[in-house]
C-alpha cells in the first residue's frame, strides 16, 4: 500500500513538474476536482497528460473483497494526449490538488488497503495510507 502510493505520487509529481515547459502562453495546468491536466511540450506542440479518479465497474468490484458502500475505492487513471485512458493504480480512496502559490502545487494521494485487517477496528478494517508532496512548477512564468 505504501509503495503503491509513493510510486503513483512520484509519477504525478514528475509530470506536474514539467507543466508549462516550452508552450509559451498556453495554460500550464488545470485542476477540476480530482482531475489534474498538465500541458507541456514533449512530442507535440502541446502534450496533455491527465490524471483522474474513476469508479470501478460492477464486474471489477465483484473481483475484490467486499467493500462497505462508504469505502469503495477508485482507480487512478492516466491519459496522454488522445490515447485511451489507462489504469495507473488501484485502491485509491482520495486524490486532491491544492494550489499553494503561483509556482507550487500540493498533491495528496490516499491509498486504501485491498483487504480488511481484523486487527484494525476503524474504517471497516480497511487501512489508508496518505502521501502528500509539494511540487515546484519550475516552468511557470519563464
Amino acid at each position: 500500500m505504501q509503495q503503491n502510493s509513493r510510486a503513483s505520487l512520484h509519477e504525478i509529481v514528475k509530470t506536474a513538474r514539467m507543466a508549462g515547459y516550452k508552450i509559451g502562453s498556453h495554460i500550464p495546468y488545470r485542476i477540476n476536482g480530482d482531475t489534474l491536466v498538465v500541458f507541456y511540450n514533449d512530442t507535440q506542440p502541446v502534450d496533455t497528460f491527465m490524471y483522474f479518479l474513476e469508479d470501478y465497474s460492477s464486474l471489477e468490484l465483484s473481483q475484490f473483497a467486499a467493500f462497505d458502500a462508504n469505502n469503495i475505492p477508485k482507480k487512478l487513471m492516466k491519459k496522454h494526449n488522445s490515447d485511451g485512458a489507462e489504469i495507473y493504480t488501484d485502491y485509491i480512496s482520495g486524490l486532491s490538488y491544492t494550489v499553494v502559490d503561483t509556482n507550487t502545487l500540493q498533491i495528496t494521494l490516499v491509498v486504501q488497503a485491498s483487504k480488511p485487517d481484523e486487527d484494525f477496528a476503524t474504517n471497516e478494517g480497511l487501512r489508508n495510507y496518505t502521501c502528500t508532496q509539494q511540487v515546484n512548477l519550475r516552468n511557470i512564468n519563464l
